[in-house]
C-alpha cells in the first residue's frame, strides 16, 4: 500500500461538514452532534442527511463534454474565461494547463465518497426488519450516486465502449472506499462499466419506486441511468428492457404548452420546486461558458443547422433558444429553469432511448411510437404529423436526429451521443470549427475525444494520462 496525498480525497470530510452547515436539512444533524469535536456519521439518519446534502451531490456536474460537440459556435475575438473552455472547444491537446484547477473531476470523486462514507457506515450497522427501509433507502441513494457519478468520468476521461477492446482500455479509478491514503490506478473502461451496472442492480433492489424528494434517486431513476449504460455499451434489449422498467410506471410528459413554461421569463421553463412531470432525478450541470443558458456567463451562439432544423411550429426552437440576430441564437432553456444546464435524468430520455432501442431491433413501429409521443408534446396544437416509414435506416436517423433536437444541452448527452455513434459507420461524424482564422477538426474516433486529466490530479494521484494530439 502506497501513501500519497490528495487535495479532493484529504480535505473532502472537512469540505463536506463544512458545506452541510449551510444546508437547513442537515441542521438537525449537525445539532445532535454539536458536542463532538468532530463530526462523523454513524446512524442512519446520519448518513441519509450526508446523501440529502443536495447543494453538493445534486450540483455541479461533469459538463466539459459540451464544449466539444457540434451544437455551438464561437465567433472570433470571443472573450471566454476560464480560457480551459476554449481550449477544449477547440480540442486542444493541453486543455487544462499547469494550474488549471479540473472542478468538473474533482466534484466527481467528492461525491463517490460521499456515497462510500454512507456504504462503509452500513457495514457497520444491523439491518432489521425495523430499520430496512431507511437503510435500503441510504443504500440505494449511495449506490446510485456512485454509479452515475462513474458513468459521467469514464464518459469524459475514457475512450468510448468498445466491447473489443473495452478489456484494455484505460478507465477510471474505481474507488469503492474512504481510505484516501490507498492509491488507485485507472481500472479498465470494461471494469468501469461492470462496476457502474453492478452498483445500478444494486439500487435498483434497494430503492422505492417513486422518491420522497426529487433530489433523491428511486427505482425509475436507478433504471434510467441503466439504460444509459446499456445503451452506451451497444446492448439495446437490455436497455430496452431497463426503459420500458420506468415507462410501465410512469410515463408522464411535459406538454409545452402547459402554462408553467412562459417566453416571459428569462429561462422559460419551471424550476424544479415547480413539479415538471418528467423529471426522474434532479441535478444541475456544472456552469459552462459554451452550452450553460446562463445570461451572463454563455458566449457560444447556436449551430445554424442545428437551429434551423427545427419547425417554426416545434416550440423547442423558441422554448430552447433566444433568438438575437439573423444566424445567431443562444441556448436559454433547459428543465433547470435557471442558468445551468439540466443533467439529472427524465422521462424524455427515456422515451427516446427505448424508441433508438426498438428501431435498432426492427421494432420500428413501437419505437417511432415513442418518439412521435414525445414530439406531438413539443409542437403548436394541432400542428404536428406523426412520422411513419417502412425503412430501419431512415427511422434510425430521424430518431437520432430528433434526440439531438431535444438535448441540446442536457447533461453530457450530445458529446455521449458522439462517440458512440463513431462506432457506426452510418453516422460517425468528423467535426469541424473555424475559429480567428484557424480550422480544427475532430475526426469519429480521435483521441481528443477522451479529455486529459490536469496536471494537479496526475501528481496527487500517479494516474496514465491520456494521449491526445
Amino acid at each position: 500500500m502506497k501513501q500519497f496525498k490528495i487535495f479532493n480525497y484529504c480535505q473532502l470530510l472537512v469540505m463536506l461538514f463544512v458545506f452541510v452547515t449551510a444546508c437547513k436539512k442537515q441542521n438537525e444533524f449537525l445539532d445532535a452532534k454539536s458536542n463532538d469535536d468532530y463530526v462523523v456519521p454513524t446512524t442512519l439518519a446520519d448518513f441519509q442527511a450526508l446523501l440529502d446534502n443536495s447543494g453538493i451531490l445534486n450540483y455541479n456536474y461533469i459538463s466539459i463534454g459540451l464544449t466539444g460537440i457540434d451544437n455551438y459556435y464561437l465567433v472570433d475575438n470571443t472573450t471566454v474565461t476560464p480560457v480551459y473552455f476554449v481550449n477544449a472547444f477547440l480540442w486542444k491537446p493541453d486543455v487544462f494547463g499547469i494550474t488549471t484547477y479540473d472542478g468538473g473531476y474533482t466534484q466527481a470523486y467528492i461525491i463517490v465518497r460521499s456515497a462510500n462514507i454512507a456504504l462503509e457506515g452500513l457495514a457497520k450497522i444491523t439491518e432489521t426488519a425495523d430499520n430496512r427501509l431507511a437503510y435500503d433507502s441510504v443504500k440505494g441513494h449511495a449506490l446510485f450516486l456512485r454509479a452515475f457519478m462513474f458513468y459521467n468520468l469514464v464518459n469524459t476521461y475514457a475512450k468510448q465502449y468498445n466491447k473489443v477492446t473495452a478489456s484494455g482500455d484505460l478507465g477510471i479509478p474505481i474507488r469503492t472506499f474512504t481510505d484516501a491514503n490507498i492509491l488507485v490506478q485507472r481500472s479498465s473502461v470494461q471494469d468501469t462499466y461492470q462496476q457502474i451496472i453492478s452498483d445500478l442492480n444494486g439500487a435498483v433492489a434497494s430503492l422505492p419506486v417513486t422518491a420522497r424528494f426529487v433530489m433523491r434517486p428511486s427505482k425509475l431513476a436507478a433504471y434510467a441511468l441503466l439504460a444509459k449504460a446499456y445503451l452506451q455499451m451497444e446492448e439495446y434489449a437490455e436497455a430496452k428492457k431497463c426503459c420500458d422498467s420506468v415507462l410501465m410506471y410512469k410515463n408522464s410528459l411535459l406538454n409545452f404548452t402547459d402554462p408553467s413554461i412562459s417566453l416571459s421569463v428569462t429561462y422559460r421553463f419551471p424550476t424544479y420546486t415547480k413539479g415538471n412531470p418528467e423529471i426522474l432525478y434532479y441535478a444541475e450541470g456544472a456552469a459552462n461558458a459554451i452550452a450553460s443558458p446562463g445570461t451572463t456567463v454563455n458566449k457560444s451562439y447556436v449551430d445554424t443547422v442545428l437551429y434551423n432544423s427545427y419547425s417554426d411550429n416545434d416550440l423547442r426552437k423558441t422554448l430552447f433558444y433566444t433568438y438575437l440576430q439573423p444566424q445567431k441564437a443562444r441556448i436559454i432553456g433547459t428543465y433547470t429553469g435557471g442558468r445551468n444546464q439540466f443533467a439529472g435524468l427524465g422521462i424524455n430520455e427515456v422515451f427516446f432511448m427505448r424508441a433508438e432501442c426498438n428501431v435498432r431491433l426492427n421494432n420500428l413501429t413501437d419505437g417511432l411510437k415513442d418518439m412521435n409521443d414525445v414530439l406531438r408534446n413539443r409542437y403548436k396544437p394541432g400542428t404536428y404529423v406523426d412520422y411513419v416509414t417502412s425503412n430501419a435506416d431512415s427511422a434510425l436517423a430521424t430518431v437520432l436526429m430528433e434526440r439531438r433536437k431535444e438535448f441540446p444541452s442536457t447533461g453530457q448527452i450530445r458529446w455521449e451521443d458522439l462517440k458512440r455513434l463513431n462506432n457506426d459507420s452510418r453516422f460517425a461524424k468528423k467535426l469541424t470549427r473555424v475559429f480567428e482564422g484557424k480550422s480544427y477538426s475532430l475526426e469519429p474516433g480521435d483521441i481528443n475525444y477522451v479529455y486529459p486529466f490536469n496536471n494537479n490530479i496526475l501528481q496527487q494521484e500517479g494516474l496514465i494520462q491520456n494521449n491526445r494530439h
